[in-house]
């Protein structure tokens, strides 16, 4: 909803959150789209069981 009044009515989103009555640090969007990253990191702990989020972490930051 603040959404909505964030981009038909031009209202700032500190203002749109007021008037919903919705909190700015509830209000979360991600900046991007990371479905992909996600997909990858549950192969791989799929297969490498033992491994934990900081080993597959390592991983992909050596795959690019």
């Amino acid at each position: 909803m603040a959404d909505n009044l964030d981009t038909a009515h031009l209202v700032g989103m500190l203002r749109a959150c007021a008037v919903v009555g919705l909190w700015r640090s509830a209000y979360y969007k991600p900046a991007r789209d990371d479905r992909l990253l996600k997909q990858r990191i549950r192969e791989i702990a799929k297969v490498r069981v033992r491994y934990r989020y900081l080993r597959i972490h390592i991983l992909l930051r050596r795959k690019g």
